[in-house]
């Protein structure tokens, strides 16, 4: 008798405890993200590339903090030109890795004050994004793989004259670019 009334003791409150309006919910999850974000200087084969007056020659994401892991800047400079550059503005350009001639989506930073000499190459460390606040990382979860590219699209220079780009980004250059050795059989 006494294990009868066992079985219907834990038999009542296993099913008190199914339709029990205290219990907590968990918050839905979202599904799981694998994607990958490389980071490039603009790249050197698209068209018109090379009438760019100053280049991104060089760009880091992360850093040793964590408050800086998804931080992205350009650090290094190479001026084109025989002016002298008083200051620059930089764009993104976001695209997949499965077409790289059309932006999904682009943002200019502020404009930034250096002095960057004639035909000179500098390291510099100027902001240009947190990968994490690009508003299609924001807003869904992608399942592929992404290429982000830096150019200098704004130059001012120091005699008050100033260059903007226009219709960036260009599409890829094949015809610069090295053929691939066949492979010796």
């Amino acid at each position: 008798m006494k294990f009868l009334v066992s079985i219907l003791l834990i038999t009542s409150l296993c099913f008190s405890s199914l339709s029990s309006p205290n219990r907590k919910y968990t918050e839905p999850c979202s599904p799981p993200s694998y994607f990958g974000v490389a980071v490039a200087p603009y790249n050197q084969f698209r068209a018109d590339y090379d009438l760019l007056p100053v280049q991104v020659v060089g760009i880091r994401g992360g850093g040793p903090k964590e408050e800086d892991k998804f931080k992205i800047e350009a650090t290094r400079l190479k001026n084109q030109t025989a002016k002298t550059i008083s200051g620059l503005r930089l764009t993104w350009f976001l695209f997949s890795a499965a077409d790289l001639n059309v932006a999904l989506d682009s943002r200019q930073t502020n404009i930034t004050k250096i002095d960057l000499k004639p035909f000179e190459k500098v390291d510099s460390l100027i902001f240009v994004v947190y990968i994490n606040q690009i508003p299609l990382f924001k807003t869904t979860w992608p399942s592929n793989d992404f290429l982000l590219e830096v150019a200098v699209t704004e130059v001012h220079y120091d005699d008050g004259s100033s260059w903007q780009a226009t219709d960036l980004p260009g599409d890829l250059d094949r015809s610069k670019m090295r053929k691939r050795a066949a492979p010796a059989n």
